[in-house]
């Protein structure tokens, strides 16, 4: 139900008429007050219920006092005057259906979830406004109830001065993400707040916290639980130590302690306690107090594992320092390893139950990784391979590898290199480094060896000439892919080719692993002997030649005639081609018609880069003899001739008869005209340009990185450089010509850098590594700088380098800063105790100024805003003198926040 619907409480609980009037929908509820507003109607029966009385506001004490329970079930109240000369108002104690509250018709005074709607809890009430000035924590009695699950009381000693107040008790209130949960008033800065013992969900560790608009970290603890609260080992600029409802918590293992040795930085040395564990591995701590000129200041020191190795820490005001380092990957603190990571602080080591390597001879020095695997480090390779793993140590005079706990044999120096490795070699390496003083054992590496395919093969074969094809089948043991050097792929593991030459298979496993095979394909075109008959007849008579030798195939006679035997009445010889498969061979006849010589007849040809020589034959009728003009005679009827021009034979018969015929022999020695082209004339190196070729029947590429397919029109190149060309024509004459394809390198360096800036300012991003290149920015604009307002939120530019054929894009992010937080002074008093009188000052804040009498000033600005201790010196005139502070950052400064203190002391 609205709260409006109570603002104007009647004493029996109802409101007036007016109101129920503006409230219909609660018809039920309104009906039933009218009633027992009304005259003569049957008044409601109180519940019965015992008085509370509330006790504990402060600033609110005006809700303090006696509550009386109402006509309402689980409801008391209380007429109360907020100020002097305001009107009265109701407040209530009642149950909302899910917790208790405190609460009139406008506001919430406090709650409680600790109870149930049986009754009211007496105690673990929190006040609503429970940042600064909460007013107080009220605690009831009188018809209050214990709940039944409640916890105990805690109480915190142990906090500074300027935190005095937080040394109280604590009341339980309830749970807090998952657990129980602990709060008391404290005063902080001349203000209430509640103080909360709670668990952090996100941190995993209880927490000592101060809640908004300060959200103050006052200590932590990584020794408990979520359900188990430690009483010692609070950590944080607070140190306190709690007893009542807390446990006594201690490590796993029992050790509680670690004595350390080493640093010159002697305070550094001696006893760490455990105090918890933190991300699973240990937190040990020392505290030791220095010895300064003015004052004593407390140090914490802590051994603890960050950003992935362990590490010894300072906890100071302005940062926290590191001393020392060492990149172990055990889970318990190593003894020996560690670096100096603040100069002049020395090399620690520690004594006692920690690893990674051992002492021999205390202080003396010991070996040191400078360079070894990071934690997690391993990597996989196939056997066959060399195996290698590097390291550096320093000042070792020895080394041993060890596979497990296994050492491995010959392996004696600060690299391991196992070449030919086998599967059986998988396993986490590590080396042992010693010298007199100590032993280190590196960070694992953990190495896998998987087995290439084995048994790799690639089945042959001969082309013939009726045997045009094979098929070629790979095959290995545990492949499951196939990749072949040429061929018509059919199926996963075979190929159809139908050339000569070399052929290869790669043949990859599931793991990555690959191993080859081989094969070199000839060919065999050669055909049986292949004649024909020769045969004379008389002037008018038929002569029948007979091919032999072509058994299996078909013969063909002039004409296209297609049989073995063939018959002509025409004088002079006869040619038959015998064609198996796709060979062909020609065998000639001689027919003979015994008359005077006629139809005397000479070949003629062309000479070409092919066929320097030509073969001129000559026929005639009745001859018997042939006298050629020039030439190198071959045979009865043939010459041999190599220049071009005209030829005669004369042809003579038995009977001496004569007859002439001239033939003509020309030349055709042109070269073809050779054209090269590539598809881009650059390219982005691990990528490839193919190069095309025109001009002839047959190519032939040359260059670095190419592949090409046979004398194919194409060829792929993956390398820059100049590539040549030779073509062919059909002539048999060749050409050549050539290009250069450029490879640029690609693009490794290009960055884009990032900025923060104030909201309305403008923000510059620089982008390098494109020192070859042009960049070009999201939004168009080119060059290597881009220049933008920054907005209220984070934006992301890219960019992108092109150097040539390659390109790379990088972003950069533009963050919005913020304008500081207002700062706040804690404390502020003059101390009188001596002269001159000193002003004593404490704050949130990075500025702190002093003015006062006579124009006195004292400053102290520190690099970094946070808490700190403040002094004004050498005060010396009685009067007020006023604390400011502020804040600043790269955007601004805050206004000033300022105290003023009285000094009452006039000093000479």
């Amino acid at each position: 139900m609205p709260d409006s619907f109570f603002s104007s409480q009647h004493k029996n609980g109802c409101p007036p008429a007016k109101t129920l009037r503006r409230h219909l929908y609660v018809l039920g509820l309104a009906l039933i007050c009218w009633l027992a507003a009304t005259p003569g109607a049957r008044a409601a029966t109180a519940l019965a219920a015992s008085p509370i009385t509330v006790t504990g506001f402060t600033s609110l004490s005006f809700l303090n006092g006696t509550y009386n329970p109402t006509a309402t079930a689980n409801e008391w109240s209380q007429d109360v005057t907020p100020s002097a000369g305001s009107p009265a108002v109701t407040v209530f104690i009642r149950w909302s259906g899910s917790r208790w509250e405190i609460v009139d018709n406008t506001r919430y005074y406090a709650y409680n979830e600790t109870g149930t709607a049986a009754g009211p809890p007496c105690t673990g009430w929190i006040p609503e406004f429970s940042g600064i000035n909460t007013g107080g924590m009220p605690t009831l009695s009188g018809g209050c109830t214990t709940p039944a699950n409640a916890v105990g009381s805690v109480v915190v000693t142990g906090m500074p001065a300027a935190l005095a107040s937080a040394n109280t008790t604590y009341q339980w209130v309830g749970t807090y993400n998952g657990a129980n949960r602990w709060a008391a008033s404290v005063t902080f800065n001349g203000s209430e707040i509640i103080a909360f013992i709670q668990w952090s969900s996100t941190q995993t560790r209880w927490e000592l916290v101060l809640p908004s608009p300060l959200a103050t970290l006052l200590s932590y603890n990584l020794a408990g639980s979520i359900t188990t609260l430690p009483c010692t080992n609070w950590l944080g600029s607070t140190s306190p130590t709690l007893s009542g409802a807390c446990s006594s918590v201690s490590p796993s293992n029992g050790i509680t302690s670690l004595t350390v040795s080493g640093f010159t930085f002697t305070d550094a040395n001696g006893e760490y306690t455990w105090v918890g564990t933190e991300n699973g591995t240990p937190v040990w701590r020392r505290k030791v107090t220095l010895v300064l000129p003015n004052q004593n200041s407390e140090l914490t020191l802590l051994i603890k594992r960050i950003e992935g190795q362990w590490a010894f820490v300072s906890l100071m005001v302005f940062g926290d320092q590191l001393l020392a380092t060492n990149p172990s990957c055990s889970l318990t603190v190593p003894c020996v390893g560690w670096v100096n990571a603040a100069s002049g602080f020395g090399t620690p080591y520690i004594n006692g139950s920690c690893g990674g390597g051992t002492v021999i001879n205390g202080a003396g020095v010991q070996p040191v990784f400078t360079s070894q695997p990071d934690c997690g480090d391993g990597t996989t390779i196939c056997a066959g391979t060399t195996l290698t793993i590097p390291t550096s140590v320093s000042n070792a005079t020895s080394y041993q590898w060890f596979r497990g706990n296994t050492p491995v044999s010959g392996q004696t120096s600060a690299t391991l290199t196992l070449a030919n490795i086998s599967t059986t070699a998988s396993g986490a390496y590590s080396l042992s480094a010693s010298n007199a003083n100590g032993t280190l054992v590196s960070n694992p590496y953990t190495v896998t060896v998987n087995q290439p395919p084995t048994s790799a093969a690639l089945s042959s074969g001969t082309l013939t000439c009726t045997q045009t094809s094979l098929t070629l089948t790979a095959s290995a043991t545990n492949a499951t892919s196939y990749s072949f050097s040429r061929g018509t792929l059919l199926g996963n593991n075979r190929i159809v080719i139908n050339q000569t030459g070399a052929y290869s298979v790669t043949m990859a496993a599931a793991n990555g692993c690959v191993t080859s095979a081989s094969t070199t394909i000839g060919q065999n075109l050669s055909l049986p002997a292949f004649s024909v008959s020769s045969g004379s007849a008389c002037s008018g008579r038929a002569v029948s030649l007979t091919a032999t030798g072509c058994t299996g195939g078909t013969v063909r006679w002039p004409g296209g005639t297609t049989a073995v035997t063939f018959s002509t009445t025409v004088a002079g010889p006869v040619n038959a081609t015998c064609t198996i498969g796709i060979c062909s061979t020609t065998a000639s006849g001689n027919v003979t018609i015994n008359a005077n010589p006629s139809a005397v007849s000479l070949t003629a040809g062309t000479l070409t880069c092919a066929q320097p020589s030509l073969t001129l034959t000559a026929s005639a009728a009745n001859a018997t003899s042939y006298t050629f003009s020039q030439g190198t005679k071959s045979g009865v009827n043939q010459v041999i001739v190599t220049q071009p021009g005209g030829y005669t034979v004369t042809a003579a018969s038995a009977f001496g008869c004569t007859a002439t015929a001239s033939g003509s022999v020309s030349l055709d020695n042109t070269p073809p005209t050779p054209s090269l082209t590539a598809s881009e004339p650059r390219f982005c190196s691990g990528g490839s340009v193919t190069l095309t070729a025109g001009g002839g029947v047959d190519y032939r590429f040359a260059g670095p990185g190419l592949t090409q397919t046979g004398s194919s029109t194409t060829a792929v190149v993956t390398q820059g450089g100049l590539f040549s060309l030779t073509v062919t024509g059909l002539n048999g004459c060749s050409a050549g010509t050539s290009l250069s394809v450029t490879e640029d390198l690609p693009v490794t360096a290009f960055m884009v850098s990032s900025q923060t800036v104030c909201p309305g300012l403008r923000a510059t991003l620089q982008a390098t590594g494109c020192p070859n290149g042009t960049v070009q920015w999201s939004d168009g604009t080119a060059g290597s700088t881009f220049t933008a307002t920054v907005g209220m939120s984070a934006s992301v530019v890219s960019a992108t380098c092109t150097a040539g054929a390659c390109s790379a894009t990088a972003s950069g992010t533009i963050v919005n800063d913020l304008l500081p937080t207002p700062a706040l002074i804690l404390a502020l008093t003059a101390d009188e105790s001596a002269c001159p009188v000193r002003l004593v000052g404490r704050g949130i804040a990075g500025s702190f100024t002093f003015t006062g009498t006579g124009g006195y000033v004292f400053s102290t600005v520190f690099r970094k805003a946070g808490m700190y201790d403040t002094i004004g010196l050498n005060v010396t005139q009685p009067g007020a003198y006023t604390l400011s502070t502020t804040i600043t950052n790269q955007c601004g400064t805050s206004a000033p926040v300022s105290r003023t203190v009285t000094v009452g002391r006039s000093c000479p």
